[in-house]
């Protein structure tokens, strides 16, 4: 029996309301001659619902639909939603239509020009706003003030608006999870001139962050939320300009500065640090207190683990082995020179499962589980899902909302439960959250 594949109807442009988009199908001719429908229906008003297209398994081959329209404006009024995991605001013309708009805050009404692609994805640039929030402030960075920079895409936002649609969005998070865990929250400080490190780009003649969602460097005198050791690193990077050595056929050269080091690292990224001093003392606090409250295991699996962030609070406070594995070589150089008692230090690629089955076949069994991955998250899940029926406890701490929301449910459906979580929020002034949580049997 052929199978069956149930596409959902995404917005196309302003007079056809919905729209399939296939990527990957098995029956070409099915999806030509869907394609030549849409076409027809493409001046015409069309609601859909869902569509049920019937494919055969053989034959299969890769297809990309043909543009079906060029990029379509139009101008129009729309009431502010909710926020994306970028910072954008998601909104909804009078005509229903959903839209992406960056610069704007929930509850907001206005008036935007709609551009919608041949995929149909519809992305707003901010006209006016008729109704502003009560938290909408004018944003003291120049850079930020007149739309051109992207690294602080929620800098025309009170910092205590900003925290409660960070608090909200987790809470979405645990209301699809089922889990009744409490937020706890530990604010910032500081909310500028708290970050240690930054990449800049320069193509000898300017120097700066990248503008949001292209590839042009805007060109960036000061950065008020530049730690000041690093802001004085950024203003001695623009004494050397213009600089053909930082011209490059690729269109720019990458400038990684840190706080505690004299010198940029050039076209080459440097072993991982928490870019916010003070909050990730917090954060290592935050594991001390809590390793106090959890019971006491002998023998700890850390992955992730850098070049020992967090392994220095598990070596003093857990009393148990350890072992922390690290896909970095560099980084586990410099976590073995620290010379940390009751830990052995592993590199192992962490997003490989042959290697990291191998991790876990050379280790003795584990009853506890400390992990802070990148933004992909537990990438390779099956080798610890196998190996984890003995464990107590899990400390997930991740950068990333969505993998962490995955990567949970997993941890849930092998019978944890998740019991702790508190938002940390490393980065204020941008819609990044760090997340603190316990899972335990």
């Amino acid at each position: 029996m052929a199978p069956v594949f149930d596409c959902s109807v995404v917005a196309f442009i302003t007079r056809v309301k919905t729209l399939i988009f296939f990527l990957f199908f098995t029956n070409v001719g099915v999806l030509r001659s869907l394609e030549q429908y849409l076409l027809s229906i493409q001046s015409r008003n069309f609601t859909g619902s869902d569509l049920i297209v019937t494919v055969s398994r053989s034959n299969r081959q890769f297809y990309r639909p043909r543009a079906l329209s060029s990029r379509v404006k139009t101008r129009a009024t729309a009431s502010v939603r909710d926020t994306l995991a970028d910072g954008r605001g998601v909104a909804a013309t009078e005509h229903g239509q959903v839209v992406f708009v960056p610069g704007v805050w929930p509850g907001e009404e206005i008036v935007i020009d709609v551009t919608v692609t041949s995929r149909g994805a519809a992305t707003g640039s901010l006209v006016s706003v008729l109704t502003p929030s009560t938290a909408r402030i004018t944003p003291s960075c120049r850079y930020a003030n007149d739309g051109q920079c992207g690294g602080c895409p929620w800098s025309f936002v009170e910092y205590e608006a900003q925290v409660e649609q960070k608090i909200s969005r987790l809470q979405s998070s645990l209301d699809r999870l089922g889990s009744y865990a409490d937020i706890q929250l530990i604010s910032a400080p500081s909310q500028i001139a708290y970050r240690n490190r930054a990449q800049f780009k320069s193509d000898g003649q300017t120097l700066g962050y990248l503008a949001a969602k292209t590839h042009r460097i805007v060109d960036v005198e000061c950065c008020e939320v530049l730690s000041p050791n690093a802001a004085q690193q950024l203003r001695r990077l623009r004494s050397q300009l213009p600089n053909p050595e930082w011209s490059s056929r690729r269109g720019w050269t990458t400038l990684d500065i840190d706080d505690q080091v004299d010198e940029p690292s050039v076209n080459q990224r440097p072993i991982f640090r928490q870019a916010n001093t003070q909050q990730n003392q917090a954060m290592k606090d935050w594991l001390r207190s809590q390793l106090r409250e959890l019971p006491s295991v002998e023998y700890c699996l850390e992955l992730f683990c850098g070049a020992g962030n967090l392994t220095e609070v598990l070596s003093a406070s857990l009393g148990a082995e350890i072992m922390a594995a690290e896909g970095q070589g560099a980084a586990i150089e410099e976590l073995s020179a620290k010379g940390l008692e009751r830990v052995t230090p592993v590199t192992a690629d962490l997003f490989d499962d042959r290697s990291f089955t191998r991790l876990l076949a050379d280790m003795e069994p584990f009853d506890a589980v400390v992990l802070d991955p990148p933004r992909d998250g537990l990438k390779c899940s099956k080798p610890l899902m196998g190996s984890i029926k003995g464990v107590q406890w899990i400390i997930y701490i991740s950068c990333d909302q969505a993998t962490w929301e995955r990567d949970i449910g997993l941890f849930q459906a092998e019978g944890f439960r998740l019991d702790h979580v508190t938002l940390l929020d490393m980065f204020p002034q941008t819609p990044h959250l760090e997340i603190l949580s316990i899972c335990r049997r």
